[in-house]
């Protein structure tokens, strides 16, 4: 038995985007939605400088972490996996495909054999990298989510994999997460939710003139490298961060890291700008630890996020499920884990 997840492929990889500001599918979650759904449009994101002239569009196509199904898509598998999916409209230049929202949630995630991260304050799960799954859960799925983490993964099994294959569908690469006859890996977390670390020594000062101008010059960077305005909508500068993320992290050969750096600098310019305009956190210098760090924090001082160590893990942590642009979203929806004020719990 095998199970696979959506991911991306660090070579010439294609995927599609939101246009414009709002993301409809920022809380699908595993919800239904065809009842109000609204057709919207997307646009593809392409990773290479050069895609290819020859490119044939695929069956089904990638909008990380989910999928969505062209016509010959619709017809091949949706017979088989109606009852698990709902297919909301979106149209991509003037061709109409089918966002697939995923309803099945299946709670076949092996905790005790999974190497997962928690969040150390609410004992959430924030990234899995490796996973194991209950068979008995999972033996009659063809696509589901999990209910811890419905808004990071998208799962099919190799009975799935084999429709798309017999009916010689071009899809994206599905990647094995998961063989119940391959040996169970070494983990390298041991408890499942690890105890609360002792609170760090933090303090903090206004950010010095020269700080605030080598900002304002990175931001200034940030316009002319994409051709943006200073005064773009933030959410519109927070969506071609991540863009231009994943096109970065793509790249051939992989960026040294004075170079990632160097990047990590002009994109958090940006994007810490997205988050002060739509928010009232502010940027600051603390010192935590006996380590400085520029960072942006939470009007209460609960939460700080360092921005520079954010975006260069962006860079050059490809496999990360939490993106940019999620972390944006969930400081202007205010929905981060618990934090006493004051504490300047980071978040990353």
């Amino acid at each position: 038995m095998r199970v696979y997840k959506v991911h991306i492929v660090p070579d010439n990889h294609e995927c599609l985007t939101n246009v414009g500001d709002d993301d409809p599918f920022d809380d699908l979650c595993g919800k239904l939605r065809l009842a109000t759904w609204k057709p919207v449009k997307v646009k593809r994101f392409v990773s290479s400088e050069k895609p290819s002239l020859n490119r044939i569009d695929p069956d089904i196509w990638k909008k990380l972490p989910d999928i969505a199904f062209g016509p010959r898509a619709v017809e091949a598998l949706c017979p088989v996996i109606g009852p698990f999916v709902e297919l909301l409209p979106i149209t991509l230049d003037k061709q109409t495909l089918f966002f697939v929202n995923v309803i099945n949630i299946v709670d076949g995630l092996n905790l005790e054999r999974s190497n997962i991260l928690y969040d150390d304050v609410s004992g959430h799960i924030r990234y899995i990298d490796v996973f194991a799954f209950k068979p008995e859960k999972v033996k009659d799925q063809l696509i589901f989510k999990l209910p811890q983490r419905p808004d990071a993964y998208t799962f099919v099994t190799q009975p799935f994999v084999d429709l798309c294959e017999r009916a010689k569908l071009l899809t994206p690469v599905f990647k094995l997460v998961w063989d119940s006859e391959a040996p169970l890996p070494q983990l390298k977390t041991a408890p499942a939710i690890p105890p609360r670390s002792p609170a760090i020594p933090t303090t903090e000062q206004a950010l010095s003139d020269e700080h605030r101008s080598e900002f304002q010059k990175e931001f200034a960077r940030w316009c002319k490298f994409t051709g943006m305005l200073p005064q773009a909508d933030p959410k519109t500068i927070a969506i071609r961060v991540q863009e231009e993320i994943l096109r970065t992290r793509m790249s051939k050969p992989p960026l040294k890291q004075d170079r990632s750096i160097d990047l990590a600098m002009m994109f958090g310019a940006a994007w810490a700008n997205a988050v002060q305009r739509s928010t009232r956190w502010e940027f600051v210098n603390l010192t935590r630890g006996g380590s400085e760090m520029l960072a942006l924090v939470s009007p209460d001082r609960a939460h700080a996020c360092p921005v520079l160590q954010v975006l260069l893990r962006q860079l050059q942590q490809p496999e990360l499920e939490e993106t940019s642009l999620l972390l944006f979203n969930m400081i202007c929806a205010g929905e981060l884990n618990p934090s006493s004020p004051g504490s300047y719990r980071l978040i990353m």
